[in-house]
């Protein structure tokens, strides 16, 4: 967060502080994480909260999976999602847009996306994944051409669930075959896992499992 030239640079002992959870026995089997200030959070909830804070990251419900105290890895949660992704075989990525909901979209983005080649298309709605009647049309042209859409939510923390069934409400798009984020996806994560779910020709059904939340509680 802070820069070699500053008057407290962080750098340095966020590396120590990978490299302690990189070969410690507490942190066996948690996958991918983000170790920074301290604190090591899982990569599929942790976010951004702030541009420049030393504290910038944050997991909402999910909390730490652990700390830094005295150069021990204090282990105090566990990694509840995991999914493992191989890179397709020609490097070849397919094309995925992030698309933003607002008040007044009328779905000409999502459209134009389409039109222009996209294979898969993340749609950021509001709320619980809502958006109005003609983005949901935009959604429908989208499954029509076969592009894959996932919906996910501005809202920072919470799930995007099927609740809303009138037209553009998260029920509905799910019904017209879109899929809903899992807990805590972001929409440039989920772009990226869209990405290289497809790059593997992963048929429907196999994206809605590929999408889907997985515990180990």
């Amino acid at each position: 967060m802070r820069g070699a030239s500053s008057s407290s640079p962080d750098g340095p002992m966020n590396i120590y502080d990978a490299i302690l959870v990189a070969i410690s026995k507490p942190a066996k089997d948690w996958g991918t994480t983000l170790v920074i200030n301290d604190c090591i959070y899982d990569a599929f909830f942790v976010r951004k909260i702030n541009t420049t804070n030393l504290a910038a990251f944050s997991s909402g419900i999910k909390g730490l999976l652990g700390y830094i105290a005295n150069d021990k890895v204090v282990k105090v949660n566990n990694v509840i999602y995991e999914q493992h992704i191989n890179l397709p075989d020609n490097n070849q990525f397919p094309q995925v847009e992030i698309i933003p909901y607002f008040a007044g979209a009328e779905g000409e983005q999502l459209k134009t996306a389409v039109d222009n080649g996209a294979k898969g298309i993340v749609l950021e709605a509001v709320g619980a994944g809502n958006v109005n009647p003609k983005m949901n049309d935009a959604v429908k042209y989208a499954i029509s051409k076969n592009v894959a859409v996932i919906i996910t939510s501005c809202v920072y923390w919470g799930e995007v669930v099927a609740e809303y069934g009138s037209i553009g409400g998260g029920a509905n798009l799910q019904k017209e075959g879109a899929i809903l984020a899992p807990l805590g996806l972001t929409s440039r994560k989920c772009q990226i896992l869209l990405t290289l779910a497809l790059g593997q020709n992963r048929s429907k059904d196999k994206l809605k499992d590929f999408f889907s939340y997985k515990s180990d509680n």
